[in-house]
């Protein structure tokens, strides 16, 4: 868990990915690529995180913007790995 402050965008954030997530688990999919989408999933929450406590005027965004603002047009990620 990060800061306070991250509670209510971190919240909103698992709503909006929940639907996502009950879909993987009727999926009939492996453990393990359930698993993986789960550790992608946790990577984007967590650089979406990162992009509001740079810009907080990102912090009352609706999930659904912020996963924008992290989702290039053309479904590619614009996650920081370093």
């Amino acid at each position: 868990m990060g800061e306070e402050k991250d509670l209510p965008p971190g919240r909103r954030l698992v709503e909006y990915f929940i639907p996502f997530l009950l879909h993987l688990a009727g999926s009939g999919l492996s453990k393990r690529t359930i698993q993986n989408h789960v550790d992608n999933m946790w990577l984007l929450g967590g650089q979406i995180i990162r992009d509001v406590n740079e810009e907080p005027r990102l912090r009352y965004s609706s999930a659904e913007l912020l996963d924008r603002h992290v989702i290039h047009h053309d479904g590619d990620q614009l996650i920081n790995r370093g």
